[in-house]
């Protein structure tokens, strides 16, 4: 928010504001308000994820909707840092590996010391994923080549998951978090299916038919369901599913 003294000093000093947000829209529509108010100012088309598409393809792009094959994101619980593959491995499967499997072979310990901050990586046939609170993605974009990302070694030295655990464990998440979260929405949430790590969720109550119930369930909910079960490869709203069929 600026003060009235705020816009009277841009006015007089014809300084450009230039405004980003994650995808562009948020930015566009302040833009048009400064704008407005005789203010000069600008957006970035496309916001951060454009960015990181088209001009850095090493800046990640923040809690995504969607992804593409190619590119590391951040996901919504600010600590993983996630490449979606270009090409699906095959005859992999989901493994996790902390820092106790990582010291135990030498791949893995060469991660810990080029490395100290990472907690754990989560590899699959279509994604590999860094945990860690202090992982920047310029170290793991120049330690973790696509040689590196798609070694046998992560298939064979890692813990394997088991997909109804994780999906109660994903239960008691929605349980214990969606209340809090959907209060203000008067809205319910529900597990369809969990299957190859895909959650399906039914909003009801407020959220059905939102226009921003999958900005709601893939940020809001997200970030605990993935601190929770870091196998959790994409969260999809069967709703906005069936529309865009």
């Amino acid at each position: 928010l600026l003060s009235q003294d705020t816009v009277s000093d841009l006015q007089d000093s014809q300084d450009t504001i230039v405004l980003f947000c994650r995808d562009g829209t948020q930015s566009q529509a302040a833009s048009r308000i400064l704008r407005s108010r005789g203010l000069r100012a600008m957006h970035l088309q496309g916001g951060l994820q454009s960015w990181s598409y088209e001009i850095d393809p090493e800046f990640p792009i923040l809690y995504p909707l969607t992804e593409r094959g190619g590119f590391w994101y951040l996901l919504a619980d600010g600590e993983t840092l996630r490449y979606r593959r270009a090409i699906r491995l095959p005859n992999r499967e989901f493994r996790l590996l902390d820092q106790d499997k990582l010291a135990q072979f030498r791949l893995g310990q060469s991660v810990l010391s080029n490395l100290p901050s990472v907690k754990l990586i989560i590899s699959s046939p279509e994604t590999f994923a860094v945990r860690g609170p202090g992982c920047k993605l310029s170290e793991l974009t120049t330690f973790f080549s696509q040689e590196i990302r798609d070694s046998p070694d992560w298939e064979r030295e890692g813990d394997k998951s088991e997909e109804e655990i994780e999906r109660a464990l994903l239960a008691k998440i929605l349980l214990e978090e969606s209340p809090k979260i959907l209060a203000s929405h008067k809205g319910t949430v529900e597990i369809e299916e969990y299957h190859q790590r895909q959650l399906k969720l039914t909003l009801g109550g407020g959220c059905a038919g939102c226009a921003s119930a999958q900005i709601t369930t893939q940020r809001e909910l997200a970030a605990s369901l993935y601190q929770a079960v870091p196998t959790l490869d994409k969260i999809i709203n069967t709703e906005n599913e069936s529309h865009s069929s």
